[in-house]
């Protein structure tokens, strides 16, 4: 017998785990630069915003950042990830995926939500 997969959810899971393999392989070749303490927390990804030149991701299980009342990671335009993790981010909440994101213990790109270090989409 023959399941039919419809051409939406088949492009789906090809942009998923192309998301996926993009940011996986670039933050090994960047994480390397990092000196700061990094957290992870899974979840799903809450909300999303962009202010000016920064992405905010919204997660429940972030704690509040730099004492502040947000549960958020920034991430800059410039930072060599951002396409790919707005990407991500997007297809993440889109679609309900469960991801787990790394932030650094500063919050130097948002006074009010941690700085980006990882995104990874959770199969």
């Amino acid at each position: 017998m023959f399941t039919t997969t419809s051409t939406s959810d088949k492009f789906i899971k090809e942009l998923k785990l192309k998301n996926l393999l993009i940011v996986l392989i670039s933050t090994l070749m960047f994480s390397a630069f990092s000196n700061a303490a990094t957290t992870s927390r899974t979840g799903k990804i809450t909300d999303v915003k962009m202010f000016n030149t920064v992405f905010v991701i919204y997660l429940n299980e972030v704690e509040p950042a730099c004492g502040k009342n947000h549960r958020r990671v920034a991430i800059e335009s410039d930072h060599p990830l951002f396409s790919a993790v707005v990407s991500s981010a997007l297809t993440a909440k889109t679609t309900g995926t469960l991801v787990e994101i790394g932030y650094k213990d500063s919050c130097l790109s948002n006074g009010a939500a941690w700085d980006f270090q990882h995104l990874w989409l959770k199969p």
